[in-house]
């Protein structure tokens, strides 16, 4: 006699798409139910550090106008304040799940990272009280979830990311954005002296899917973002502005097949 069963939960279909992340947090969601929960949303406050999630793509003289303060200041209209507070929902909400379902312990969620330079030999270092680096010759950021022991795989980041229902469709990241997921994450892995890092993404559009994308440690891209970064560093120690020629390749290597 055929087992019969009731409609497919929807982690039931991802652990059959073989994800290693997502059907832990579809069947979170799906235990937890309702729960009371609260999120306070800020604004992000400035500081004279690189920032993994949007500092390691840009050219050396991007980088080099954008610390000299040179840079072309866009702002930020209606549309792209609501996409913000989108994806400041879904961060909120998936991280308070997987706290709520004892998948991580809320240490973990939004871990800060610092590396510095110069006088001091570059390393690690936990925020307490003033920076001691000069501006520009650190590095800073905070993770989703460091540290995440997925079952049967080990300890790993996972980053959330929203995307339009046209990207979130697409068999691969999005070419706009692959590039810049690789690296934010192989400077997180860095941080939290992991091997394998994972970008769960959210479709913003109904009815809210989720899916992954597997990053493993690329340590020669790691250690040319930091190279990158000192460079620039020293070149605006020194005044000297990088010609808008002059490229930085990066040994990307994508994500997982």
């Amino acid at each position: 006699m055929a087992l019969k069963l009731g409609p497919q939960r929807d982690w039931v279909k991802n652990i059959a798409r073989q994800f290693k992340v997502v059907p832990h947090i579809e069947r979170a969601i799906d235990t937890l139910g309702e729960f009371e929960w609260s999120a306070e949303f800020g604004a992000k406050a400035g500081d004279d550090a690189w920032h993994p999630s949007g500092d390691c793509t840009p050219s050396l003289l991007d980088l080099y106008l954008k610390a000299t303060g040179e840079g072309e200041h866009r702002p930020i209209g209606v549309p792209l304040r609501k996409t913000f507070q989108v994806g400041h929902f879904w961060h909120a909400y998936l991280q308070e799940v997987m706290v709520r379902a004892e998948m991580v312990e809320r240490s973990s969620i939004e871990r800060r990272g610092m590396v510095g330079w110069g006088d001091l030999a570059r390393r690690h270092f936990q925020h307490v009280g003033d920076v001691p680096w000069a501006a520009w010759h650190w590095v800073t950021g905070s993770i989703d979830v460091a540290n995440y022991a997925v079952p049967g795989h080990g300890e790993a980041v996972v980053d959330f990311k929203t995307m339009n229902s046209m990207d979130f469709k697409k068999q691969d990241a999005p070419t706009w954005t692959a590039d810049k997921w690789e690296c934010q994450l192989n400077i997180y892995m860095d941080w939290t002296d992991s091997e394998t890092a994972f970008i769960v993404c959210i479709d913003k559009g109904s009815p809210h899917e989720f899916k992954e994308f597997t990053y493993e440690r690329n340590q020669p891209l790691i250690d040319a973002l930091y190279q990158k970064w000192e460079l620039v560093a020293e070149c605006v120690m020194d005044g000297v502005q990088p010609p808008a020629d002059e490229e930085f390749p990066l040994p990307l290597r994508g994500h997982n097949k």
